[in-house]
This record gives structure tokens, sequence and C-alpha cells, in this order.
């Protein structure tokens, strides 16, 4: 059972890696065509939200 309980936890943090860098790039290449890229708060905040879920989840 514990050894269950590893191998679901290591499948699952390259999971909300991956999530988290999809999200990132998606914010980002929505500024890629100006000349300089701006990130509103609005765009901050959700990636700190992101980021918040992702290490609250990972402490067991």
């Amino acid at each position: 059972m514990l050894l269950a309980m590893f191998a679901g936890w290591i499948n699952r943090h390259p999971q909300d890696i991956i999530e988290y860098l999809k999200t990132e790039n998606t914010i980002l290449r929505s500024g890629i065509d100006k000349k300089r890229m701006i990130l509103t708060d609005n765009l901050l905040a959700f990636l700190l939200l992101i980021t918040l879920k992702q290490s609250n989840e990972r402490q067991p």
C-alpha cells in the first residue's frame, strides 16, 4: 500500500509541473506579438494561485 501511494505521488508531481508550464506558456504567448512583454496584475495573480495550489498539494 505504501508503495502504491508513493508511486501515485511520483506520477502526480510531473503532471502538476506540466500543467503549470502549459498555463504559463499560454499566458506568455498572449503577449508575444508585442515589443515588450507586460504581465497584468490579473495574470500575475493567476500564476501565483497555480503555484500556491501546487505547493500545497505537494506537502504531505
